[in-house]
């Protein structure tokens, strides 16, 4: 058996407290959360242990790093491929096909409006368009 995190019941807070994180039940041990028995995880045979960071915008990646969801020994990479997240925990905007392929998936929300799409935004513009982080398990039906 290993030991797994849920999130105890409470209302969801600031990480600029120095709290809880979007990500935290995934990374066992984290401040605030309850150890639960579970049986060890049978489909994700060798799962790498770092968080993979999938995005072709170096401002949204700081921004993450800013916001305390992921840390600088995270792996990154522009484009990723089924290889590349099979089986790990993953941060970014990922086609369905590929986020079924994840242990988890990290999606980050944004509301861009029409004149800021189509180019590089900032660190300043995406700070203002930042809604969160949201993070699935995502099952392909068969």
């Amino acid at each position: 058996m290993k030991k797994t995190y849920r999130k105890p019941k409470m209302k969801p807070y600031n990480r600029a407290d120095n709290q809880i994180s979007a990500l935290d039940y995934i990374y066992p041990g984290r401040k605030g959360y309850i150890a639960l028995d579970e049986p060890e995880e049978q489909d994700m045979p060798g799962k790498p242990d770092k968080l993979l960071v999938v995005t072709r915008h170096k401002a949204l990646a700081d921004l993450l790093r800013e916001k305390g969801i992921i840390s600088g020994d995270c792996d990154y990479m522009e484009h990723a491929g089924v290889d590349d997240v099979q089986g790990r925990d993953v941060v970014g905007n990922l086609p369905l096909h590929l986020a079924a392929r994840c242990h988890t998936i990290t999606s980050v929300a944004m509301s861009v409006p029409l004149e800021m799409r189509g180019r590089e935004l900032t660190l300043d513009e995406l700070r203002k368009v930042y809604r969160g982080v949201y993070t699935y398990r995502v099952e392909e039906v068969k």
